[in-house]
């Protein structure tokens, strides 16, 4: 038998090939980009994925959150900002007719003389580092493989939501359904509360 007609066995990690990406069929010009703010009909991933494959180049920021679905935790990416997403799109280079057109866009945000409204790329390189700091605080919380952060007795850490939310606190037990019983640092009196691991991080 020759090696060819034998089964090629992949393993885990191994670069096998590359796959080139699709041009895009729309220009990048060079300089400052406009941010323009589109409506979106329904969630921002359609009107990126609708924009992306007219070949826009645009932005939707996201944050990671974890949700019960059919009583199980699961992990969700939401929009930061629900109904909205951003295209970089310049007079007499982009079709606007074209954007505004692509699956999941409803409008541009217009401003009161109903020309379409345009976020200094000042404000747009905020939004990603806003982005950027949630998701790392959301890995410390997690960790890498997503799963609830362990803690240990006497821990010292923070709320994080709920009423409690900023309020220090020491672990004093944990239960096998992940929740943890800490006292709660509220003005200087310990209070003892029972909480969900996750609207606890390390402090």
């Amino acid at each position: 038998m020759k090696d060819t007609d034998m089964q090629q066995e992949w393993k885990k990690g191994e670069i096998v090939g590359y796959v080139q990406p699709p041009e895009l069929s729309c220009p990048v010009p060079q300089g400052e980009p406009m941010w323009h703010v589109l409506l979106t009909t329904h969630t921002g991933a359609s009107a990126l994925a609708g924009l992306i494959g007219k070949g826009f180049r645009c932005y939707g920021p996201t944050v990671q959150k974890r949700v019960i679905r059919r009583g199980r935790r699961v992990e969700e990416s939401r929009d930061m900002f629900p109904g909205y997403v951003l295209a970089d799109l310049r007079p007499g280079v982009h079709d606007f007719k074209r954007a505004r057109s692509a699956p999941g866009v409803r409008d541009f945000l217009r401003k009161e003389d109903g020309s379409p409204s345009i976020l200094k790329t000042a404000l747009v390189d905020a939004m990603r580092a806003r982005e950027r700091d949630l998701f790392e605080r959301y890995r410390m919380k997690y960790g890498k493989s997503g799963q609830r952060a362990e803690f240990e007795m006497g821990q010292q850490v923070m709320v994080s939501e709920g009423p409690f939310a900023s309020f220090f606190a020491k672990v004093e037990a944990l239960d096998d359904k992940g929740r943890v019983q800490l006292l709660i640092d509220i003005f200087g009196r310990k209070t003892p509360a029972w909480l969900d691991g996750d609207q606890v991080e390390a402090a």
